[in-house]
């Protein structure tokens, strides 16, 4: 059995979620993602919680860039490379609560 390549792994799930996430930056762009979310929200018997926000060119390339960019790993440490980021992040919302 042949093994994957941890950094090959990690460009094509980046890949995938770079597309995704371009998606769904265009639905809101559009405006169909709040019909989406409150249909797919209504589809499994939940009230629809959310409130989709006016399109932001930066916000939106920020959100693909970041879940293109993520899953690619350092040959070295095998860390991706923006580990330093997400756990500022996550010390920032923890601070937050």
């Amino acid at each position: 059995m042949n093994r994957i390549h941890p950094n090959s792994f990690g460009i094509a799930l980046g890949s995938f979620l770079a597309m995704w996430h371009t998606l769904w930056a265009l639905l809101v762009w559009v405006g169909a993602a709040q019909r989406l979310i409150d249909f797919i929200s209504r589809l499994h018997m939940i009230t629809p919680p959310y409130k989709v926000s006016a399109f932001g060119f930066v916000t939106a390339l920020a959100l693909v860039l970041t879940n293109g960019v993520h899953r690619i790993r350092d040959r070295r440490s095998n860390r991706p490379y923006l580990e330093p980021l997400y756990v500022a992040c996550e010390r920032l919302a923890t601070k937050a609560r």
